[in-house]
C-alpha cells in the first residue's frame, strides 16, 4: 500500500478551510481537503505541500 496524505489548510484569522472538490474515484464530487499519494523520494510533509500547492491554483 503506498502512503498517502490528506491535509486541512486553515487561513489564520478566519473560520475558513481550504476544500477542493474531487473529480474522479471514489467520492467524486464531494470537496474534501487537498492531499494524495506520497512519491518515491518525497517526505509527507513535502507531498503534503505539492498537492495542496497545485490543487488549489
Amino acid at each position: 500500500m503506498q502512503p498517502a496524505t490528506l491535509c486541512y489548510l486553515l487561513r489564520p484569522g478566519d473560520e475558513e478551510v481550504l476544500l477542493i472538490r474531487k473529480k474522479r474515484g471514489l467520492g467524486e464530487g464531494k470537496f474534501v481537503g487537498p492531499g494524495g499519494k506520497v512519491e518515491d523520494g518525497e517526505t509527507p510533509a513535502s507531498a503534503s505541500y505539492a498537492r495542496s500547492r497545485r490543487r488549489s491554483a
